[in-house]
């Protein structure tokens, strides 16, 4: 956990994860399936070794660089967003590598979905511009052609429907899985909240303490609930 794209967000798939009640308060602790999925990482963890594994990682190349460790063969498989086969093309075109759906815990996940977020854009406070920000805006975000123009220059998984549809959107077979993924009516989000997406800071905060020291997961679970639901109270509705 923490290594890389590691995180719980993106490890919710596997267990077809939620987060908050209707009323905006913390399900997780109480979620055998959150529960499951923790403690199946842990054991992982254990079996080799915290320290181990720390050290492993210190070790290997940064993340968004040409000596990514995937990239370099230093680790054979990794949890990444569909960007990385533009820095494959672009840094280590030789290398033989496969794509695929975030893999679920039986009983749990819905092979073939994932997790995906959109993307937030703003006009600054104080444009000069702001009639033409807003023409930039509204283009960049809503046309087509554009939102496959920059699909294709950067891999980004387009943000609107019609350019995941598009023919001229440029999809070879390992950039297929993501666009797959994006379409599958089962992937799924973290939902905004007043305090943003600071619960997931929080509970990423649990989950790495955790599975370095272990101890009594129920009770951690509960004390993680207590909290998301303190932090949230305070921004208010």
């Amino acid at each position: 956990m923490s290594f890389e794209e590691n995180s719980p967000e993106h490890f919710a798939p596997m267990i077809n994860g939620s987060w908050l009640t209707k009323d905006g308060t913390s399900k997780i602790g109480t979620s055998a399936a959150w529960k499951k999925l923790i403690a199946w990482q842990k054991a992982y963890v254990d079996k080799i070794g915290y320290a181990k594994l720390q050290a492993f990682t210190a070790g290997l190349g940064q993340e968004f660089a040409a000596d990514n460790p995937f990239q370099t063969g230093q680790i054979s498989m990794v949890l990444d967003g569909e960007y990385r086969t533009a820095f494959i093309k672009s840094q280590k075109p030789d290398l033989q590598y496969s794509t695929a759906p975030t893999p679920v815990l039986t009983g749990y996940g819905k092979y073939g979905a994932s997790y995906i977020a959109g993307n937030v854009a703003g006009i600054a406070k104080g444009s000069k511009n702001p009639e033409l920000a807003w023409a930039l805006l509204k283009y960049l975000s809503l046309d087509t052609s554009a939102q496959v123009q920059i699909g294709n220059g950067l891999k980004n998984v387009p943000t609107i429907t019609s350019a995941l549809n598009s023919p001229k959107l440029e999809v070879d077979k390992n950039y297929k899985t993501f666009i797959d993924v994006a379409k599958n009516p089962d992937t799924i989000t973290s939902p905004a909240t007043a305090d943003g997406a600071a619960y997931i800071t929080t509970f990423t905060k649990m989950w790495t303490k955790y599975q370095s020291d272990g101890g009594d997961l129920d009770a951690q679970l509960k004390t993680l609930d207590k909290n998301i639901d303190n932090e949230n109270a305070l921004t208010g509705p």
